[in-house]
């Protein structure tokens, strides 16, 4: 009997001793319907590998959904994630970690800790309710869902800014896209009315082309193996003109003359 609760009472102190996820990950996450988006920073002083994220739909916590993040999220970074759900939140829904991966920073020994480190498995009490976190238009800024094709400038040219500036939003830096992620934009302040462009020619003498999110004057030029300022030209538009998606351009191949009928 003494020997059972001398084992009872290690189990406690074991079980008492586990970490808390916030000593190193803290974060706020934000739902639209059956989608969370999660704002996480490593605290600590390794290099973030993987997050184990768990969802509950409701206060109940019954029903929950969960998704491991991959990333290489160095210490004091920040990173967004995107979480698809199987059924849209509601009142009282709270997230959890519930595991994390740590690895070394390169040429650095700080890291006292490597490898998994698991967390209690329902501690959404430990944050009853996710910290607010203000609409995105309070907040000053839009979500984007990236689309197979999507570039930083092609993104950058729709909300009228930078890709510098659209990547420090997101705190990262100008890499690679991946269609599906959300990303965070600029919020413009007014709409700006779409710039006139000279509808095209009923019967076009030239072969026509839909814009998509992310093309660019230049990237239809070497598509098409032809030349920027024929586009220009063929369409009456001039380099500062913005490329809305749904519009159609004229595409004149490589020494087309063309006789200008702008207006």
């Amino acid at each position: 009997m003494k020997n059972f609760l001398i084992l009872i009472l290690m189990f406690g102190w074991v079980y008492a001793q586990k970490p808390l996820f916030t000593e190193y990950v803290t974060g706020t996450a934000q739902s639209n319907e059956a989608q969370v988006m999660f704002y996480l920073q490593n605290v600590s002083k390794c290099v973030l590998a993987e997050v184990q994220v768990r969802v509950s739909h409701n206060s109940i916590y019954n029903s929950t959904d969960s998704a491991t993040f991959v990333t290489n999220l160095q210490p004091d970074k920040q990173e967004t994630f995107v979480m698809m759900m199987s059924q849209v939140v509601s009142d009282g829904w709270g997230w959890t970690v519930d595991a994390i991966s740590l690895t070394e920073p390169e040429g650095d020994n700080a890291c006292e800790e490597s490898g998994l480190v698991e967390f209690d498995k329902v501690v959404f009490d430990g944050l009853e309710t996710p910290p607010a976190v203000a609409s995105a238009a309070e907040a000053g800024f839009l979500t984007y869902t990236v689309v197979l094709g999507d570039t930083w400038w092609g993104i950058a040219g729709l909300y009228k800014t930078t890709p510098d500036i659209i990547a420090q939003m997101n705190n990262r830096s100008v890499d690679t896209l991946v269609a599906g992620e959300v990303i965070k934009v600029p919020a413009p302040t007014t709409v700006a009315a779409p710039e006139p462009v000279a509808a095209a020619p009923a019967a076009s003498p030239y072969p026509l082309h839909t814009i998509q999110a992310g093309n660019t004057l230049y990237a239809l030029a070497r598509t098409y193996n032809t030349d920027v300022k024929l586009i220009l030209q063929a369409n009456c538009l001039t380099p500062e003109s913005v490329l809305n998606v749904g519009m159609q351009l004229q595409i004149p191949p490589m020494g087309s003359v063309i006789t200008s009928s702008c207006q």
